[in-house]
């Protein structure tokens, strides 16, 4: 074998090498030029960090109020090393902006948070994910390779920074949030991030409303609230809490409920005295309930309300009312066959107790 042959393959990958180093020097350059572009028209702060080896380059700074930080990382891919761009937004506003961004931007709705969740206006192909962290403290976007398009990285800033100011707003909003979520959890650049809008709304509503949830009613289907679960996959599942019929969990009633016969009434819920009242008189229909009180009313109007309850098909109520009390009024003229009837319906009918009225000061309608 001719001696020259290992001095020429040593020559070769020497020659790689520096092409390698060459080609990865230009794209360093590359992006910081697209990098300190960037910095420069949006006021942030440009770190060259000129070392020969590795891409240590970075903006960071405030934009419309929000900290954040444009870098690079590498990820392990097996036994290689891959670098990938990633911005991260960070959700504490500066005090000073947020007062000015109060005064200047009316606040954001619920609907209108909502939207840029479940259908965000994707100017670009994303190749990339965004994700949050718990609470979205933090929102940030990966993508393999280094970003040098400074329109794409301009159209990531308005994006993640709308995302960060909607996610307390949405979160907030519990578990109306959730039948609006499967798209963006099939997509691949929004699935982890409405990932974590459900973890977190499954947390915060279990921490508002699990402790209490037998005591709330659902002003709009006048039915109790309890568990739900939300099923991403058949081995994985959230548990959240809202009203047990429509699955809201911002508004509700709280306390025992009273079911009044009474048609002096009108059907809206009355709070008092730390119960509600609704009058199934004005209503003619079933809702949860814990007590009956029937304060005027006809005979008819008893027997048409024992059947609806002797015909109850909801277990969540069958099962409570032989162990529910229910007090007639002294001056409700009832017949001896409705009290019969009351007595086989409800585990304690009292007759004759002490009348205490709606209509008293302090009463509230809702």
């Amino acid at each position: 074998m001719d001696d020259s042959f290992p001095v020429l393959i040593w020559i070769f990958f020497i020659g790689i090498v520096v092409i390698y180093s060459i080609i990865s020097q230009q794209n360093r350059e590359k992006q910081k030029s697209a990098w300190r572009q960037l910095a420069l028209a949006h006021n942030l702060i440009f770190v060259p960090n000129n070392s020969y080896f590795g891409n240590g380059a970075y903006v960071e700074g405030r934009y419309r109020g929000y900290s954040l930080k444009l870098e690079t990382i590498e990820k392990k891919h097996g036994k290689s090393s891959v670098t990938y761009t990633r911005l991260k937004i960070f959700a504490n506003r500066w005090p000073g902006e947020r007062q000015s961004k109060t005064q200047s931007e009316p606040p954001l709705s619920f609907q209108e948070a909502l939207n840029r969740f479940t259908a965000p206006n994707f100017g670009y192909g994303l190749d990339g994910e965004i994700k949050a962290e718990p609470g979205g403290q933090l929102i940030y976007y990966e993508q393999r390779d280094v970003i040098q398009d400074t329109q794409f990285l301009k159209y990531l800033l308005d994006l993640l920074t709308s995302l960060v100011e909607a996610y307390p707003i949405v979160v907030a909003g519990g578990a109306e949030v959730i039948p609006a979520l499967p798209p963006a959890l099939a997509n691949k650049a929004l699935g982890e991030f409405a990932l974590q809008v459900l973890r977190d709304i499954a947390e915060e509503t279990a921490r508002r409303l699990a402790p209490r949830a037998h005591r709330l009613l659902c002003p709009r289907c006048l039915t109790r609230f309890g568990p739900h679960k939300a099923e991403l996959s058949w081995w994985n599942s959230r548990t959240y809490y809202g009203c047990r019929t429509c699955g809201q969990s911002r508004k509700f009633l709280e306390g025992p409920v009273i079911a009044v016969l009474d048609n002096r009434l009108p059907a809206a819920p009355i709070q008092q005295d730390g119960t509600v009242r609704i009058n199934w008189s004005a209503r003619r229909e079933l809702f949860d309930f814990d007590t009956v009180e029937i304060v005027q009313a006809s005979d008819e109007d008893v027997e048409r309300f024992a059947v609806q309850v002797g015909n109850d098909t909801d277990p969540s109520r069958r099962s409570r009312y032989k162990e529910m009390p229910c007090v007639v009024r002294p001056d409700c003229q009832l017949s001896e066959n409705s009290l019969r009837i009351l007595r086989q319906i409800f585990g304690q009918t009292m007759e004759g107790a002490e009348e205490n009225r709606p209509g008293q000061e302090g009463q509230n309608a809702l």
